[in-house]
């Protein structure tokens, strides 16, 4: 999957685009988990 995402949103979240990538994926991983939708093995 990809997206954009504007230089001004990184700025302002002090944070650059391979972080914001672990970040979401962390994020999701975390959410499917919690919906179980995922196990702790596959989350993790």
């Amino acid at each position: 999957m990809t997206f954009e995402v504007s230089r001004d949103l990184l700025a302002s979240l002090k944070i650059g685009i391979q972080d914001l990538a672990q970040e979401i994926r962390l994020m999701a991983a975390i959410t499917w988990f919690q919906e179980k939708k995922l196990s702790l093995g596959k989350a993790a």
